[in-house]
Parts: structure tokens; C-alpha cells; sequence
């Protein structure tokens, strides 16, 4: 399982070999989806677990009305625009994809720079422990 989270940019899914499930939200639902603050580099997370959610924990997650199923198979390739809130569930034993992100000059030298200026700060110290890449 890949948590639900979005991505600062364009992404091309391509599924390779056995299926994936992947749940897609747009932008505009983030006020239902519990993004958290733990620090990812280029990454927004979420603590809703889209594939079997706690409505008593997270009970806004009910209210969501835009959102769409996507089923991969080998051959696959699912664009997933940045920004766009997606979870990712393997549902065969085995599962190889792959990912290509992409941006444009303009949003490389905007959103590249702002990452990079956050992960130098987080080796620095800033949001260590409350990351994904460092234990509590």
C-alpha cells in the first residue's frame, strides 16, 4: 500500500507487471482527506486510509463526492496530474511499476528550488521525526 498523498509534479504510472488499485481525488478535496504534517520531499500525506477508513477517526472523509477507482494492468500507464491526491493498493501477489515525473522548466525552478532549500533544512534538522524517512 502507498498511503494517500500528492505530489509536487506531473507523474506517469506505468504498471509493468501484476495489477494495482489506485484511488484518485483532485485538489480541491484536501479539506476531507487529513493531510498531516509529517515532512516528504515533494509530498503532501494524508492519514486516511483510503482503502479502509476509520469514519469515527476521520469522519470528513465521508463527505468527499469526487474521487475515481483506476484498476492497472501490465501495459497500463496512468497520468496523475501534480497536486492530484492519489493512494495506490497492490491486488496481485506480485507487482512491478514504474514512475517518471516530469515538470516544466518554469515549475522545476520554482517547486526544484523550494524542495531543495526544505530536504537541506531537513538534513539540518527541521521536521526529523515527524518525517516519513526517519523513525519516531
Amino acid at each position: 500500500i502507498t498511503g494517500l498523498h500528492n505530489d509536487d509534479e506531473d507523474n506517469f504510472l506505468v504498471q509493468c507487471h501484476g495489477t494495482k488499485r489506485v484511488c484518485l481525488f483532485p485538489p480541491e478535496c484536501h479539506g476531507q482527506l487529513y493531510v498531516n504534517t509529517k515532512y516528504d520531499s515533494g509530498t503532501r500525506c494524508c492519514d486516511v486510509d483510503v482503502f479502509n477508513p476509520d469514519y469515527k477517526r476521520h469522519p470528513r472523509f465521508k463527505d468527499v463526492t469526487s474521487w475515481e477507482v483506476v484498476e492497472l494492468h501490465p501495459g497500463d500507464v496512468l497520468f496523475i496530474p501534480a497536486f492530484w491526491w492519489h493512494a495506490v493498493l497492490t491486488t496481485s501477489r506480485t507487482s512491478i511499476s514504474l514512475n517518471s515525473f516530469v515538470s516544466r522548466p518554469l515549475e522545476r525552478l520554482t517547486r526544484g528550488l523550494w524542495r531543495q532549500m526544505l530536504d537541506l533544512m531537513h538534513s539540518l534538522g527541521y521536521r526529523k521525526g515527524n518525517c516519513v524517512c526517519h523513525a519516531n
